[in-house]
């Protein structure tokens, strides 16, 4: 696994990456308690690597850019601050960008799975999926879009989303 965190306006610096204590907890990620309640609702028993390090830097303001295998915890590494810092505010916030359908599909999931609990509504645009379905989705002003690049830019090419 390879991670750096930045402040927003720094050069990424490396940061070591040893392994987390044995008995690190989800409650050491200083999330939510409404997400820590989701979480164990889920049955996910501790977070991986990439999330006991990715959250708290997150959590932190700083950026984090994180290369790891699949399966590695990656999508909720990023989904759950992103959700914490947008829990009771209405308004679109968060533009998830995807290479894949298959990738922007996990991520509406996992957004769906963590935030959909919350009141978070998530518009998920794929190309190959209903245009006139997710131009209702959009009109509903969800507070997440996972899109794809091509789709995302159909949408905006047709008065659909403004960022």
């Amino acid at each position: 696994m390879n991670m750096t965190t930045t402040e927003p306006t720094e050069t990424p610096e490396p940061i070591p990456t040893p392994a987390p204590a044995p008995d690190a907890t989800w409650a050491d990620t200083g999330l939510d308690p409404r997400l820590l309640d989701l979480i164990e609702k889920a049955g996910y028993r501790s977070p991986t690597l990439v999330q006991s390090r990715a959250i708290p830097a997150a959590l932190q303001g700083k950026d984090v850019l994180v290369s790891s295998a699949t399966g590695s915890g990656k999508t909720a590494g990023f989904v759950l601050p992103a959700l914490q810092r947008f829990i009771g505010r209405d308004g679109t916030f968060i533009l998830a960008l995807a290479p894949t359908r298959e990738i922007a599909q996990q991520t509406g999931a996992v957004f769906e799975q963590f935030g959909a609990p919350l009141g978070f509504r998530v518009a998920v645009c794929i190309g190959g999926a209903s245009i006139p379905l997710e131009k209702e989705a959009l009109q509903k002003s969800p507070h997440v879009i996972v899109a794809t690049p091509g789709r995302l830019c159909d949408h905006l090419e047709r008065g659909n989303v403004w960022l």
